[in-house]
C-alpha cells in the first residue's frame, strides 16, 4: 500500500505516521523501488485491528 491509502484508512497526518514508525508503534514501509516505499496490507490491518475498541456506555 502506498502511504497515501495507508493515511486514509488510519486518519493520521503524515508526520504522525512517520513519528509512530520511527518510534517502532506502526509498521515500517519497505522500499519498492530507488524512489518508494509502501508498506504491507497485512502489517496495516493487523495494526489496526489490534487497535483498543471504544465502547460507548449505556446508562
Amino acid at each position: 500500500m502506498r502511504t497515501t491509502d495507508v493515511l486514509k484508512i488510519v486518519q493520521f497526518s503524515r508526520s504522525t505516521l512517520w513519528r509512530k514508525v520511527q518510534s517502532g508503534e506502526f509498521p515500517a514501509p519497505v522500499e519498492l523501488g530507488s524512489n518508494s516505499s509502501g508498506y504491507f496490507e497485512h502489517e496495516v490491518l493487523e495494526w489496526l485491528n489490534s487497535r483498543p475498541r471504544k465502547t460507548i456506555s449505556q446508562k
